[in-house]
């Protein structure tokens, strides 16, 4: 099914999910269920993640966890009363075998706060090397 590793680092626990045959960098693992274990544990950290993003000073993009249905799409189509490719593209959840498992990043504007930090960091870093470069 996956191949999923946790590791303890400096007190912190990571969890890395690891499948190389896929071409996206957003695949994480397969599942047949969406009652499966470890796509409850990986939606809990995805919850947990989201909730400290609030954070003014830095830029932490949100995530999104996604489930592409995976299975027999011609039969299916064709019982609907649609043309035999309509479900190429998006499979309808009620009608996978199974599911692949994505984590993306939510690209969202910064606020006008995160803005104002972000200018202001910059703008000392700058007088600092300013200074740096003049006392030399």
């Amino acid at each position: 099914m996956s191949t999923t590793t946790t590791t303890k680092q400096k007190g912190k626990c990571f969890m890395a999910i690891y499948k190389t045959n896929h071409k996206s960098m957003d695949y994480r693992f397969t599942v047949t269920d969406k009652n499966d274990s470890d796509l409850i544990a990986l939606k809990r950290m995805v919850r947990q993640h989201n909730k400290r993003v609030g954070n003014p000073y830095y830029y932490v993009p949100r995530l999104r966890v996604s489930l592409r249905a995976r299975g027999n799409r011609k039969v299916h189509a064709i019982n609907d009363g649609l043309r035999a490719r309509a479900y190429d593209q998006q499979l309808p959840h009620k009608y996978a075998s199974h599911f692949d498992v994505y984590v993306s990043e939510v690209h969202t504007p910064y606020t006008s706060q995160q803005l104002e930090n972000m200018c202001t960091r910059h703008t000392f870093r700058l007088m600092t090397y300013a200074k740096r470069i003049n006392h030399k």
